[in-house]
């Protein structure tokens, strides 16, 4: 079981918090969507920035980060609505809270500090954790274990090289397939040194594949 750790040693920087609170210009009594809570930077940004009199309708998959998001937002009792769905759910979750128009939304798409610092949600090849890649591992959606030890070769190729924007998807998903003819792939550590053995031995694409928090392809199975 993961531990969640305490809210005040979570470390978060909103991406490009001066330049949303600009554009949003939130205002008291205004209502805005934040799609990817997160840890509620931007949140807590635009509550702020509104005196504390905006309205928030807040949305993230993952749990962890919900329940650590609440408890920031008790900076502000009674003006965030949190929901746990994946942005995708807006509609039905602004239906539920009885919106009928917003002022402004936000979305941080991607993953979080809290998901690729903690290995046991298995999305950082920093440190060795197992092979999950899932932002609401409660989903029922196959883990990235999963997929890579099941997928047949052009569904990996179209994963990698599609979804996760890797010109070498084909070359990547050939290794994969060699590899777990041998052994199951049960770790991202073991992932990582089989993406790594599939580039072409040059500095430049050593860099490429090292780089703080891995493949660019990292965070693209689900």
């Amino acid at each position: 079981m993961t531990t969640m750790p305490a809210t005040q040693d979570v470390p978060h920087i909103p991406v490009m918090l001066d330049e949303i609170i600009a554009a949003l210009a939130p205002k008291a009594g205004g209502r805005y969507l934040d799609g990817t809570l997160g840890l509620a930077g931007h949140s807590l940004g635009i509550l702020r920035a509104s005196g504390g009199k905006a309205n928030l309708l807040c949305l993230d998959r993952d749990e962890q980060a919900l329940a650590l998001a609440r408890k920031r937002l008790e900076e502000f009792p009674g003006q965030a609505i949190t929901v746990y769905t994946p942005f995708s759910g807006f509609k039905e979750a602004l239906a539920e809270a009885g919106w009928d128009s917003i002022d402004g939304a936000v979305l941080d798409l991607g993953v979080s500090s809290l998901q690729l610092d903690e290995a046991e949600r298995g999305f950082s090849f920093n440190a060795d954790g197992p092979l999950d890649m899932r932002m609401d591992p409660t989903s029922g959606m196959d883990s990235a274990r999963v997929l890579v030890n099941r997928e047949h070769y052009e569904e990996l190729r179209r994963i990698i090289r599609d979804l996760g924007d890797e010109p070498l998807g084909g070359k990547i998903a050939r290794a994969i397939i060699r590899a777990r003819e041998q052994e199951e792939i049960t770790t991202t550590k073991k992932l990582a040194e089989i993406v790594y053995r599939a580039y072409p031995p040059t500095a430049a694409a050593r860099r490429a594949i090292t780089r703080p928090h891995g493949p660019s392809w990292r965070c693209a199975w689900l």
